[in-house]
């Protein structure tokens, strides 16, 4: 049962974040010309804007295979059918539940765990996905913002840069053990409750040094699938009349869909608006109008995206069938 001091903790950090959405969404909306918003759509060009949600779904392809490697360096054997359904569910409850992002890891975590014995294992490979994901536009938008380096992105630039320096470090610590020695990150570990846990997901984000070659295949996926939503939304950009600035797009939204990945906000309601805002206006890429629109179309194309998932989801395809839950147990009794 939940202490009263939970239950309240959780009530303050409901209100702040939607709190933080309705600000986000208000100073959106306060500088927008509501009578130019039609007038952008009915000006666009739809069919690019119909070709940019069918440049985007090879993603959903990649972020499965991706998974498989993820889990494979775990010593977890899925198929790529099994993980295009179990990471569509994850789609599907980051893009149409409040939870947003983590709580869509958190669904692929729970059903990827019911596939094997090995949970830990299981979850520290969505863990790790998440993580490769994210590195992926935190490289594109470091880069495209040093290549654009304007007064819209200069700002940004040192933050990129020790977002970048902070993530390489963590690859480093979990890749070498001589490092996390010297550090006494193991010592560390082994004094934190729930040690057993955590020391395995330590071991287990050190195993991708022993899959070099997983490693460099996932991150080339990632960084595949990646460009392949960023060359969506920029195809959508430029249909709803933006200027055609392909480096500025690659930047701009990189870092907006970062921020939307902070859980501060439902589903990054308001903070990815508030980004796109503030980067691809002020770096002249179109008005506010046409940005409001581009926003309402990444969200549908992601949408559309995660609707597969709904359908695994209520037809029980993310679970396993009588067969699978025969082997595992016996894979768990012999394991114990």
């Amino acid at each position: 049962m939940s202490s009263p001091t939970n239950t309240t903790g959780r009530r303050l950090w409901r209100v702040l974040r939607f709190g933080v959405c309705a600000v986000g969404l208000w100073w959106v909306l306060s500088r927008l010309n509501w009578n130019r918003i039609g007038e952008a759509w009915s000006a666009c060009d739809r069919t690019w804007v119909a070709l940019s949600f069918l440049i985007f779904f090879p993603t959903i392809i990649l972020q499965a295979a991706r998974l498989v490697l993820m889990l494979r360096a775990q010593g977890i054997s899925v198929g790529f059918w099994k993980s295009l359904k179990l990471s569509c569910t994850g789609n599907f409850f980051s893009h149409f539940v409040p939870a947003g992002l983590v709580g869509g890891d958190l669904v692929k975590a729970y059903y990827v765990a019911q596939h094997t014995p090995q949970k830990t294992e299981a979850v520290a490979a969505v863990v790790l996905d998440r993580l490769f994901g994210l590195f992926g536009f935190v490289t594109f938008a470091a880069v495209g913002a040093a290549i654009k380096l304007n007064e819209t992105a200069v700002g940004v630039v040192p933050y990129l840069v020790a977002l970048l320096l902070a993530v390489v470090a963590v690859i480093a610590v979990a890749w070498s053990a001589r490092l996390r020695a010297l550090l006494g990150i193991d010592k560390i570990v082994a004094w934190i409750r729930l040690r057993g846990r955590l020391r395995r997901l330590v071991v287990a984000a050190s195993r991708l040094r022993e899959h070099v070659g997983i490693s460099i295949a996932s991150f080339a996926a990632t960084l595949l699938a990646q460009s392949i939503i960023l060359a969506a939304f920029s195809v959508a950009a430029i249909g709803l009349g933006m200027r055609a600035d392909w480096v500025g797009y690659y930047a701009f939204l990189s870092l907006s869909l970062l921020i939307a990945a902070v859980p501060i906000s439902p589903g990054g309601l308001g903070t990815m608006e508030a980004a796109m805002m503030y980067f691809l206006v002020g770096g002249g890429l179109g008005n506010g109008e046409q940005v409001l629109l581009l926003a309402l179309t990444m969200r549908l194309i992601q949408f559309v995206g995660a609707l597969p998932g709904g359908f695994f989801l209520m037809a029980g395809m993310c679970r396993p069938d009588a067969a699978e839950l025969e082997q595992l147990r016996g894979d768990t009794m012999m394991r114990g």
